[in-house]
């Protein structure tokens, strides 16, 4: 047999399966926000960029970073008629405040169901995101004296969200997903309290989570 001819056919036969393997991986880029919504809890958002293997229509991995900013400020602290900072009455909560980044690596499966028919651009998916990551940043409390805190700490999170998977190719694709966390700055913030202010530490509980992102693939199918 003819080596060109071999080679065409070997060619025809795998070249599908080669582009199809190529187009399982897709960057993603985005957003999220962590927290309940309101300027009583804490709350953060930041970036989301990832790289995606979908192994099968049912399920795929992805590798992702996020980039984090989490904010807090109570302020259960008065100036009195004598120029000095005082608790509310029978409040034995400290004010705090902070500004903490937050960077994460984790890895996130997800298994997809497709709705079909009309909507077969469109799929809802689980995914459960278990991420390693750090917190730094300053955290201050009011009062005389004032007095302000610096760390550095290693946190775990783990994140399990609902959403929607569009991959119609007319518009951008982009997935969406709403969740739980179980983010919660207490113990690190409780473990570095000055002397002076020890007592009991607001809920640090972020609870909710939205994600957005759009889908780059590296690789179209043909």
């Amino acid at each position: 047999m003819n080596k060109r001819f071999f080679y065409f056919i070997v060619l025809f036969l795998f070249a599908p399966q080669l582009t199809k393997s190529q187009s399982k991986y897709a960057i993603t880029v985005g957003g999220y926000y962590n927290g309940i919504g309101t300027e009583e809890y804490a709350q953060g958002c930041g970036l989301i960029f990832g790289c995606d293997y979908k192994y099968n229509k049912f399920i795929s991995v992805e590798l992702r970073t996020r980039y984090g900013l989490y904010s807090f400020g109570n302020d259960n602290w008065e100036l009195t008629e004598y120029n000095e900072w005082v608790l509310y009455e029978n409040d034995n909560t400290p004010s705090i405040d902070y500004l903490l980044f937050c960077p994460t690596i984790g890895v996130a499966p997800k298994f997809y169901f497709s709705l079909g028919g009309f909507f077969e651009d469109i799929s809802l998916f689980i995914e459960n995101e278990f991420s390693v990551g750090l917190i730094t940043g300053d955290f201050g409390y009011a009062g005389q004296p004032s007095a302000k805190k610096s760390f550095t700490e290693p946190i775990l999170t783990y994140n399990i969200s609902l959403g929607v998977d569009l991959t119609d190719e007319d518009i951008l694709p982009c997935k969406v997903s709403f969740g739980y966390s179980t983010l919660n700055f207490n113990n690190k913030i409780q473990k570095h309290q000055p002397v002076n202010y020890q007592g009991d530490i607001p809920d640090q509980s972020l609870t909710f989570i939205f994600n957005a992102v759009i889908i780059i693939p590296l690789k179209k199918n043909k």
